[in-house]
């Protein structure tokens, strides 16, 4: 595929000099050399598109926030992309990202304004923002024990392996400023024991459910049959912590930790 090829032959340097700070590089002289700034290669890209039969065109984004604001001016585009207008879609394409496949954005561009060429006008539009789950995580585990693996009449039992998220608290004394994750994520996490012959279950841990602005967190454990279902999902909804949500985030971290301390308790059945 031509994107592809884009991505992985050509290398990306963002350096900039006078007027190329601002004109594309000449599509021929990047294929030439091998490299160029967002600009040149996404320009290579559409005229690469455009020899296929394509309807490809230039896109000016701001990143990171910059092209997020109500009003649209030529000093918040920060990044050029490629459009590819088929099927009555717009799909972008940012060639300087690799192993992106068409239809899926980096965090930095999601959500922004752009501005796509037009012959001598142009078209407003956004990129699209993606969910969390684009992002997912996901483990199950089947537990079994068997043989002598169970002693005594009282077992305690932590299914919470993974711990993600143990080490998230924030240093408030240190950190100053915002937080910026690396991208929004959905990690889910399904844990199953096996109860043993001969013992049954005395209590599971209570659940923890955790909803806001930054984040989900829900544990939940449940008896059923002759198994012990444990279930995680935490999903962070967003890349950007503001510093003054600091203390909640601190706040649902520490819920979660005390939430991993916790066990399973199964008693021997005495006959």
């Amino acid at each position: 595929m031509i994107f592809s090829w884009v991505q992985n032959n050509i290398r990306y340097i963002a350096f900039e000099y006078g007027l190329a700070g601002w004109i594309p590089d000449n599509a021929q002289n990047v294929l030439q050399k091998k490299y160029g700034d967002c600009k040149g290669m996404s320009n290579l890209l559409k005229i690469m598109l455009q020899s296929a039969g394509f309807d490809a065109r230039l896109v000016w984004v701001g990143t990171d926030g910059l092209g997020k604001g109500k009003e649209i001016t030529l000093p918040l585009f920060d990044h050029v992309i490629c459009a590819l207008f088929r099927n009555a879609k717009i799909t972008y394409l940012d060639p300087t990202v690799k192993y992106m496949i068409p239809g899926e954005y980096h965090n930095g561009i999601q959500n922004c304004f752009t501005l796509i060429e037009n012959g001598k006008d142009y078209v407003i539009d956004s990129v699209p923002e993606a969910a969390p789950s684009q992002n997912t995580d996901s483990l199950m585990c089947i537990y079994n024990m068997k043989g002598n693996a169970l002693t005594g009449n009282e077992v305690y039992i932590d299914l919470e392996s993974s711990q993600d998220y143990n080490s998230g608290t924030i240093d408030t004394t240190k950190r100053k400023i915002d937080m910026a994750f690396p991208y929004k994520e959905r990690t889910i996490r399904e844990k199953y024991l096996i109860i043993p012959a001969g013992f049954e279950v005395v209590s599971v841990p209570a659940g923890l459910n955790v909803e806001n602005d930054n984040c989900k967190i829900n544990i939940s454990y449940s008896v059923k049959d002759d198994k012990v279902e444990y279930r995680k999902e935490i999903i962070i909804k967003g890349v950007w912590l503001k510093k003054e949500n600091f203390a909640k985030w601190n706040n649902d971290i520490a819920l979660l930790k005390r939430k991993y301390s916790e066990q399973i308790i199964l008693r021997e059945i005495k006959k």
